[in-house]
């Protein structure tokens, strides 16, 4: 009874960190959180049936394709209330400033809001609407689009799990230090397998162009985390998760017009 409980808590404790869905209130404790990146892409699951709601809807009463697009580009941004962007904002404005490591690992942690993250965010915004407004959305392509979700959140808690935090504080850090590490590894191992094996079952040409846009990524992130920022923090999490998405929902798109050659 105790290890189902302890997996509740992680549950609950997962959506309230990494969404607006309400939970029943759970302690900010380190039992709390043994299984929470574990847990983490449920929280995906929960915005890939949204967005399939959204989706369908959508087409029943026969919307256009920017409503379309701007519906799947803000139920994520409003289930989750921003947090995984924030650190986009925050790893854009790092990046843009060339300074050391040391300097880029402050410019993250400095609550103001820089020149380059607005631009950056404005650019990424404006991109995910296009490409989702030009993707072509039936059953199986809208399946292979779900699968995202929770695919890049399989992947971002495997990049804070198995790559070195860049410092001894943040969540990246009270999060491993509270983990069951090899637990949360393998369930996010099992996951990922899962989500790949779903994408792959809709439309494999989709799915392997998703999957493998989304390995690209990852190891894109970590070589980057580790020359500029000297390791993985919560903040190249959530840059990693942003970027992910849209590359995932570009190579889709991408995958869609060739096979229309």
């Amino acid at each position: 009874m105790g290890f189902i409980f302890s997996v509740a808590r992680s549950v609950a404790m997962a959506f309230m960190t990494f969404s607006r869905i309400p939970m029943p209130h759970v302690e900010w404790e380190e039992r709390s959180m043994r299984y929470l990146l574990a847990a983490f892409p449920l929280v995906g699951v929960v915005v890939a049936l949204v967005c399939a709601l959204w989706a369908n809807l959508a087409a029943v009463l026969g919307f256009a394709p920017l409503v379309l697009a701007a519906g799947l580009v803000s139920i994520p941004l409003l289930m989750t209330g921003g947090i995984h962007l924030d650190g986009f904002c925050d790893v854009s404005d790092a990046l843009s400033s060339h300074a050391e490591p040391e300097r880029k690992c402050q410019i993250m942690k400095d609550p103001h809001v820089g020149a380059f993250s607005v631009m950056s965010v404005g650019l990424y915004l404006i991109v995910y609407v296009a490409v989702c407004s030009d993707l072509s959305l039936d059953a199986r392509s809208l399946a292979c689009m779900c699968a995202i979700y929770p695919t890049e959140r399989c992947l971002s808690g495997l990049l804070c799990l198995l790559n070195p935090k860049n410092s001894s504080d943040g969540m990246v850090s009270l999060f491993k230090k509270s983990a069951s590490q090899r637990a949360c590894v393998i369930i996010l191992a099992c996951g990922l397998l899962l989500c790949a094996g779903f994408a792959l079952w809709a439309n494999w040409v989709l799915g392997l162009a998703g999957l493998a846009t989304a390995a690209i990524v990852w190891f894109a992130v970590r070589a980057v985390a580790k020359k500029q920022f000297g390791g993985v923090n919560g903040d190249v999490a959530g840059f990693f998760l942003q970027m992910a998405e849209l590359a995932m929902l570009a190579a889709i798109l991408l995958a869609q017009k060739v096979m229309m050659l």
